[in-house]
Parts: C-alpha cells; sequence; structure tokens
C-alpha cells in the first residue's frame, strides 16, 4: 500500500469484509475491528508519510457479499432486505470514520456478460435504494452495439454514477451525469489494445505513460486498475496477466520486500507529467495543456473504433519514448515560465518556438489509415478501380491534402488522377478517391498492382507510399482436377495466383509488412465448381498445431490458438455488410467451418450455416503444408453466376502468432469493403 501510494497509486483490498451477523431480533450486526484495523490507517492517512488518505476505498458490498446462498438467490425477499440493512450499516459506519466521501459501491466486478448486467441492475438497485447517495461504481459499459448480443438493462445510468468500462467498451467523449458527490463521473480502465494503452509485459514502454495522459485528455475523474497484485501461479514465468501485476515478490527475486515493475515506474512518469498539465490550465494555459495533449495521445476507446465495434485503430497515441522525453522538456520550461513569468529574449522565444515547432514535427502528421480498392467491370469489358485513402489529421490546425498516383500500372490509366481535401480540420477523419482504369490484370505470383501515391500535406515536399490493388482471374478449366491434397495436377496459369501475405493488425510493423511465413494461394472453376488452393510454407512443420474440433477462436478479429487458412467470398459482389459474406475455415488435418458470416465472439452480427457439399484435402511435406478445396458453385446462390466477385484469403500461424491476408489489410479483413476482386471468366 504505502509502495503504491509512493507512485502515486491509491490502493483497496477488495476482498476485506466486516463479520456479518444478527442480534437477538433478526437485526443486521457488522463487526468492525479485524476489517478497521487494516483500513483505518488508510482511510485516514496514517500509514503514509505524507499523511494523506486515499482518494478512493470499496464498500465490502459486492455481488459476494453478503452471499445470495445462504438468503435463496438474489430474488429472494430475504436478501433483499438484508443487502439494504447492510448498506445503511456501511454508510453509517464509514460516516463516522470521516470516510464517507471517499466510499463507493462495486456491485459486479466481472467481465462483460449478461449474467454481469443482470447482478448489477438487481445489486446496484438494492444498494440506491439502501443508501440513495450512494456513490456506486459500473465498470460495465451503459451503451453495448446491439451485435454484442447483450440485452441491456435500461437503468445502468439511473443506478451508476462512476463509469469505469474497460477501454474497448467505453464511450469516452460521451457526456457523464457528474452528481453523487467527488467520485461520480467517468473514470479511465484500461483493456484491450489498440482500443487504448495497456500495462502488459507485451505493449509499448510508452503505453504506461499514455494512459495517464489519456485520463486527462478526456475529462476522467482518474484512473482505476481492476487488480496489479496477482501473484497467482510463478509471477516471473509467463507474460500472461501481467498488466494485473505491477508489484513483484522481493524474495523470488533475491530482494527483500516488494519490488515495484517499471510499467509502474513508466506510469508514474506519466502522472507526474499530468502535474504539469495542471499547472499550466491553473495558471490560464490550458491552449498549451491542449495542444500537448492532442498531440501526444489522439483517440481510445468508441473513438479509437473504425468499422466496427471490435475493429481498434492503430496509432491514438505517440509510441517514441524520445518524443514523449522531448514533451515533458517543453512542459517543464512553459511551466517555470508561468509560475515565474520573466520577459524572454528574442533569442529565448525562437527557441521556444523552435522546440514546439519539433514537437509537432515528431508527433503528428496526416495519416493515411488505410487503403481500399473497388473494381467493377465496364461494359466495353475493362476494369474501373477506385482506390480510397481513409486520412486522420493528426495536426493542430486544418490540413491541405492533395494525392495522386504518381505512376499507373501497366495497361492502366487515370481517370481521375488526383484529389483534393482543401480542409481537413484536427484531429478528425477524411477520405481521398482516385479512380483509375485498365484491361489487365496482374500477371505476379502476388495477385497485386503496386500504385505509388505521391502524398502532399500544405503545400510540403510530397512523400511517396505504395498502395496495393488486389485482383485475381480465375483460370476455367476444361477438365476438373483431383482433390487430394496435392496440387501437381493444377495448370499454371496467369494472374490466378494470390501471394505476399501482409501481417494483419501489428502496431508499428516495420517495413513492407509481409509474413515470415508466406503464403500462396490459387484459384480455379468450371461450370460446377470453384477451385482454391493453398501453399502454406512453413519451416518447422512439427510445431503446426490443428485441434479436431469445429470450435474457431478469436481475439480481436483474428483467429487464434491453432493454424488455419481462411477463404472470404463474396461472389456478384452484392454484400452490403459481414452478414452476407461467405466464411470458411480448414485446419491442416482437414476439419473445414463453413458459415455465412463470422462466428467470432463477441458476435459481428448474425451467423447462419452456409450448407455445401465441399470437397477437402489436406497433406504436408518438409516445408509446408497443402489444403485442397472445391467448392459447388450453387451452394452460393445465383450470385455465383456473375462474374465480378470480392475475396480474400488469410492464414493464422502459431508459431509467430502472425495473422497474415493476401490483401494488405491494416486491421481486419472480415467487412466486404475490405476484400480483394476476383474475375470469373465463362468455363
Amino acid at each position: 500500500m504505502r509502495l503504491g501510494h509512493d507512485h502515486r497509486l491509491d490502493l483497496f483490498d477488495t476482498a476485506l469484509r466486516p463479520g456479518l451477523k444478527r442480534d437477538i431480533d433478526g437485526n443486521v450486526l457488522l463487526d468492525w475491528k479485524h476489517y478497521d484495523a487494516v483500513a483505518e490507517p488508510y482511510l485516514k492517512g496514517s500509514a503514509f508519510d505524507d499523511r494523506l488518505p486515499v482518494g478512493a476505498w470499496p464498500s465490502p458490498v459486492d455481488e459476494t457479499w453478503p452471499d445470495p446462498r445462504n438468503y435463496g438467490g438474489t430474488s429472494n425477499p430475504a436478501y433483499a432486505a438484508t443487502v439494504q440493512d447492510v448498506v445503511k450499516a456501511v454508510t453509517a459506519h464509514f460516516a463516522e470514520l470521516g470516510a464517507q466521501a471517499m466510499v463507493f459501491h462495486w456491485p459486479a466486478r466481472g467481465a462483460v456478460s449478461q449474467e454481469q448486467y443482470d447482478i448489477f441492475s438487481r445489486l446496484g438497485s438494492l444498494i440506491k435504494q439502501g443508501d440513495p447517495q450512494a456513490a456506486i461504481l459500473s465498470t460495465l459499459s451503459p451503451a453495448l452495439p446491439d451485435e454484442a448480443g447483450i440485452k441491456m438493462p435500461d437503468d445502468v445510468l439511473k443506478i451508476a454514477n462512476m463509469l469505469a468500462p474497460a477501454v474497448q467498451w467505453s464511450d469516452l467523449a460521451a457526456p457523464v451525469e457528474q452528481a453523487g458527490g467527488p467520485l461520480s463521473g467517468r473514470w479511465f480502465a484500461p483493456g484491450v489494445v489498440p482500443f487504448g494503452p495497456s500495462l502488459g509485459l507485451a505493449a509499448d514502454p510508452a503505453d504506461p505513460r499514455a494512459l495517464a495522459w489519456m485520463t486527462m485528455k478526456y475529462g476522467c475523474k482518474g484512473l482505476l486498475l481492476n487488480e496489479v497484485l496477482n501473484w497467482r501461479g510463478n509471477v516471473f514465468d509467463t507474460v500472461a496477466d501481467a498488466q494485473t501485476r505491477l508489484f513483484y515478490p522481493g524474495k523470488a527475486a533475491g530482494a527483500e520486500g516488494i519490488l515495484p515493475s517499471v510499467r509502474l515506474k513508466r506510469l508514474r512518469r506519466g502522472l507526474q507529467d499530468l502535474s504539469y498539465l495542471m499547472l499550466l490550465r491553473q495558471h490560464g494555459r490550458d491552449d498549451l495543456a491542449h495542444n500537448m495533449l492532442n498531440s501526444l495521445v489522439r483517440y481510445a476507446g468508441a473513438d479509437a473504433r473504425g468499422d466496427n465495434y471490435q475493429d481498434a485503430r492503430l496509432n491514438g497515441w505517440v509510441q517514441d519514448g524520445r518524443v514523449w522525453e522531448h514533451a515533458r522538456a517543453i512542459l517543464i520550461e512553459e511551466v517555470e515560465n508561468v509560475i515565474n513569468p520573466s520577459e524572454l529574449s528574442k533569442r529565448q522565444l525562437l527557441q521556444r518556438r523552435l522546440a514546439w515547432d519539433e514537437l509537432y514535427r515528431q508527433a503528428t502528421t496526416v495519416r493515411v489509415e488505410q487503403v481500399r480498392t473497388n473494381v467493377s467491370l465496364l461494359e466495353d469489358g475493362r476494369f474501373n478501380a477506385s482506390v480510397m485513402l481513409d486520412l486522420y489529421n493528426e495536426l493542430a490546425s486544418p490540413a491541405d491534402v492533395q494525392i495522386a498516383v504518381a505512376a499507373a500500372p501497366p495497361g492502366w490509366n487515370f481517370s481521375k488522377h488526383g484529389s483534393r481535401i482543401a480542409q481537413l480540420e484536427p484531429l478528425t477523419s477524411g477520405v481521398i478517391a482516385l479512380e483509375l482504369r485498365g484491361s489487365e490484370a496482374p500477371s505476379t505470383h502476388s495477385g497485386k498492382f503496386s500504385m505509388p501515391l505521391s502524398i502532399g500535406i500544405d503545400g510540403n515536399e510530397p512523400v511517396t507510399m505504395d498502395a496495393w490493388m488486389p485482383l485475381l482471374v480465375s483460370s476455367p478449366l476444361r477438365k476438373p482436377v483431383v482433390i487430394d491434397g496435392s496440387l501437381d495436377d493444377w495448370p499454371i496459369r496467369t494472374g490466378n495466383s494470390a501471394g505476399d501475405f501482409v501481417l494483419v493488425g501489428r502496431r508499428g510493423r516495420q517495413g513492407n509488412g509481409l509474413a515470415a511465413r508466406q503464403t500462396q494461394a490459387f484459384v480455379l472453376h468450371d461450370s460446377d465448381n470453384l477451385y482454391i488452393a493453398f501453399r502454406c510454407f512453413e519451416p518447422n512443420p512439427a510445431g503446426v498445431i490443428s485441434l479436431n474440433d469445429n470450435r474457431l477462436r478469436y481475439e480481436q478479429l483474428m483467429l487464434v490458438a491453432e493454424d488455419a487458412v481462411e477463404i472470404l467470398l463474396d461472389p456478384g459482389a452484392s454484400a452490403k455488410g459481414v452478414e452476407d459474406l461467405h466464411h470458411m475455415v480448414i485446419k491442416p488435418n482437414g476439419v473445414t467451418i463453413m458459415r455465412r458470416g463470422i462466428a467470432c465472439q463477441p458476435p459481428l452480427g448474425k451467423v447462419e450455416p452456409w450448407p455445401a457439399a465441399v470437397t477437402v484435402a489436406t497433406s504436408h511435406s518438409v516445408d509446408q503444408w497443402t489444403a485442397e478445396i472445391a467448392i459447388p458453385l450453387k451452394s452460393l446462390g445465383e450470385a455465383a453466376t456473375q462474374r465480378l466477385w470480392r475475396v480474400n484469403f488469410a492464414r493464422f500461424s502459431t508459431q509467430g502468432g502472425e495473422s497474415s491476408s493476401w490483401v494488405p489489410n491494416a486491421r481486419h479483413f472480415y467487412d466486404p469493403r475490405n476484400l480483394g476482386t476476383m474475375i470469373l471468366p465463362p468455363p
């Protein structure tokens, strides 16, 4: 507790309980002797050298205490009466200690689920009846997307006056009722990266620091860390759940006492930064604090959502530690100037201006978040390609953005050579579209065209980047191939090969982003079937994992836990949403799962069976495994007769944890807009 206090964290024990018994008349009696022996020094500050009490402390009332099993369940009147009596006794006791303003109730403490919402609604209502002025914390979001499949109680906001859902569920910019005491309002709670910064071992070193800054950016009352002292198992043996371990037992490392983690030190560094920002605000320089915050932390929570509620945009905060140190140096100078103002020379003013300019140069730009292409067929048989770039302006001022295709692919020309957004407002997104027309498909093994783009911002020297247009032409067959796991009978054709699979969703991926374990996909067709084959290069075949079940395991819109390849089909390019996609997963052992829609958890929407008499075969060799599939076209409906399809091919490799995709998606591929194009000529 003292070590946490020294690092600006107020710790509390969520398992601490007073004794609960009844007198001869059946009235609730709470025995606080042992509880107060632990809690009172922290509530009054006598446990700390600075004599400052903790800022917040949980009441002992939650879903496990009083234990509903002892009263016939949560719906039993005896349980309701007991909870209300206990809440009244708890309120009176903390008032006697002079600590009532820092105490809050935390009814439901588990992960997001229907059960937890029901518990919160029931127990929260009882607490409210026992103490109408109580501070009640909800770590469950008051608003979930319909796709999450949870029936939301309509009283969450009526009960809770402290909101701290995990960042992936939190709309941090939504207004919150502040009535109900000093603890009421929104609190920042870490969760899934990159919806917000992380305290995990695998996170960037800047994350703990950015966590503190996000708290101020969104006007939160504070930072809630669900657990920081998880010593279950061997705490030095695994990175799993490391975000719940900010302290370590010194004895295990040959030292006395308790050791703070490096992540805790970094978090304290961020909390110290906030002191400088607060001083600027207190001295009337909110403009400086605002510019500094927006330069280093941009978005989190619902603001970080992309195509859907599970798709998190990347780069919500600066990850370069050198930029953070540069920002701190500027903060110190600005605080010194507002506390001890003095007239600055022209040279000093110039130096300060240059320091800010350098910070903006290092931390902000107009960023291309993702590139999508949409290819259609013209009446004359040529292709028309729309290239759409999602932009985000990190700058502190409106940006004039101009983008042009520096060179068209062979056989293509511009129908819309360049495009411009004259006023892209600060901290906002925009879309620029370019159009090309051509008659040739890629003849390379990758099935992708490279298009160098020139990006100019505010008239400055343009920068270049490569955009990719994925386009396949399936080859018609006169004779069906044999589905046996061997590709020896597959004819060599031009334009029907998809390669150069790119890593998906990796923060800060370097270079060209290609997966280390590469994959090649091939497409053929005849009048009855679509044939797809995968060649998955694998230097260690013995390490391939495939479970003999039809379950799929997902994390952040990516398959995990076992090796597999995925096929996404949108025949006729007519899908309106993820529910319209045909999705197939093949494991190295041949187990095949087929659905209409994506059966990830939490769900993205409705999922239905895809009944199809597919033929699948897999094989393994010294450096690769192969999957071969025949899909009856009739199983795809009338749309399968169309020439234009939207498709993608993907792979997850457990060795290296690589999720890779043919279409170079920045974040995920479960969206019709994120697919590539495939043409099926008449057989």
